[in-house]
């Protein structure tokens, strides 16, 4: 049995898919504007959302760095009064701004 050779115009490709979609009557055109004006008040919606998301979290970081400040004047302070009452001269370390994690012990 002889297989039938098919010419190039018989190739399916996504380009002829895309074209065999696209609008061809007025109501399809509307149809797809409809679709269109959709997608775009969804997609400001949530960038809208997205800000407001933003500024959230900016107003934290802003919350935690100002307690991050109040929590090193804590710690300098408890350090003078330390040393001050410290009557061998030995002075506890330094604490850095820098500080990822510590150990406190009570």
């Amino acid at each position: 049995m002889k297989v039938e050779r098919v010419g190039l115009e018989k190739i399916k490709t996504v380009k002829n898919q895309v074209y065999k979609f696209r609008t061809k009557t007025l109501h399809g055109a509307l149809m797809e504007l409809s679709r269109l004006n959709q997608e775009k008040e969804r997609l400001r919606a949530e960038v809208e959302i997205l800000e407001r998301r933003i500024k959230q979290i900016g107003n934290r970081l802003k919350e935690i760095g100002e307690t991050e400040e109040w929590l090193y004047t804590f710690i300098r302070v408890s350090e003078e009064k330390q040393a001050s009452l410290s009557t061998n001269g030995k002075k506890s370390p330094e604490i850095s701004q820098d500080l990822s994690e510590m150990t406190i012990r009570y």
